[in-house]
């Protein structure tokens, strides 16, 4: 096979990660006749910039962000397919222990109530006189979006009253240590990860927020999908056979265990099962709460975005970060469902319908 065949796809230490991991640790790129390399990333902008430079032909990307390379948000535009998403929720905002015991000392209660937490959040921080630092690993991402809500929720303006930057994912937690931040929204694992060091108490997980968010998706480039179509139609076959895979939760211990490995995730089993399972542990005292479909990996909505997703991006890519003139008749290039229906003929599956499909308004102050 020759170096033209190889399907390089760069991927971001995120359980997210999981179909394309899975993908290969499964056999199912191999089963289809692809030579795929997943190519580990420190962070998204440097996703972002190997794909500008063909140093990658795909990646796992965050859903606002490949529309933002796609509408040229961010520099030279770049056509891009998304017909394939990687599954729906799984992000934490968290706040730094010693921040927590400083909400508590001054009565604020704190626990598995993200609102709860957001009104006691907000009523500390309006006592302060110094602005705290928040995290989130992109402009354009779900996280921000979320986060920006939490902090409306608790009667905050994310722009004037805290202090937003961007970080990448892996370095929250070391970030967070060295005070260099007080709190963070970001997938998981690295919510578990800082609970687990005991620096950090979960606030709310995304989808107490929202259900049914839209994270990340496989993007490619329009120019490669083109003049790939086969291997593209196969590429998309294993990956979502994966994620059928990572439905059966019977398949939860296994594909743990392959995650953590050294060459992905890198981190301990124990990291990783809380967002697996669902069984959220949000502080070091061990409190823990269940959130059903913490990670959703597999169904209609998971995998293949709506229309009603669509808009819900471009109307908080305007909200939460720029103007911007794109509109679904501008991205209904990104999405193609006949690909994705000879996809699930490939990879005999079809995706289940998940019920409730409704994407929230946005989170104005009152």
């Amino acid at each position: 096979m020759s170096n033209d065949d190889i399907i390089k796809i760069g991927f971001v230490r995120l359980t997210d990660s999981a179909p394309l991991i899975i993908a290969e640790q499964l056999g199912f790129y191999q089963q289809h006749g692809l030579n795929v390399q997943l190519q580990r990333e420190r962070s998204w902008a440097a996703i972002r910039d190997k794909l500008h430079a063909n140093i990658i032909q795909g990646a796992q990307l965050l859903a606002p962000l490949s529309l933002a390379i796609h509408g040229g948000l961010m520099g030279p535009a770049m056509p891009m397919d998304m017909s394939l998403s990687l599954g729906c929720n799984g992000n934490a905002i968290s706040m730094s222990s010693r921040c927590c015991a400083q909400i508590r000392a001054v009565g604020g209660e704190l626990g598995g109530n993200p609102m709860v937490n957001a009104q006691s959040f907000g009523e500390w921080v309006r006592q302060r006189e110094q602005k705290i630092t928040l995290a989130t690993v992109h402009p354009y991402s779900v996280h921000t979006f979320q986060l920006h809500a939490w902090l409306r929720y608790a009667g905050l303006n994310p722009t004037e009253d805290v202090q937003i930057v961007t970080l990448p994912p892996e370095q929250m937690v070391d970030s967070l240590v060295n005070g260099h931040i007080d709190g963070f929204c970001v997938g998981s694992p690295w919510s578990s990860v800082a609970v687990q060091r005991g620096v950090a108490e979960i606030m709310a997980a995304g989808c107490q927020l929202w259900s049914q968010t839209p994270e990340k998706v496989l993007a490619m480039p329009q120019a490669w999908v083109i003049q790939h179509q086969e291997q593209y139609e196969k590429l998309l076959a294993a990956i979502l056979a994966a994620c059928a895979w990572l439905g059966e939760p019977e398949n939860q211990k296994q594909a743990i265990s392959i995650l953590a490995r050294p060459e992905y995730l890198d981190l301990p089993e124990a990291a990783l099962r809380p967002a697996i399972s669902g069984q959220l542990v949000l502080n070091r005292l061990g409190e823990q709460i269940y959130v059903p479909n913490y990670h959703q990996f597999y169904g209609r909505l998971a995998n293949q975005l709506s229309e009603i997703q669509q808009q819900w991006l471009l109307t908080h890519m305007s909200s939460c970060v720029a103007e911007h003139d794109l509109t679904l008749s501008k991205i209904q290039g990104c999405f193609d469902a006949s690909i994705m229906a000879r996809a699930e003929q490939l990879a005999g599956v079809a995706l289940p319908e998940i019920a409730g499909h409704k994407m929230p308004a946005l989170v104005t102050l009152a």
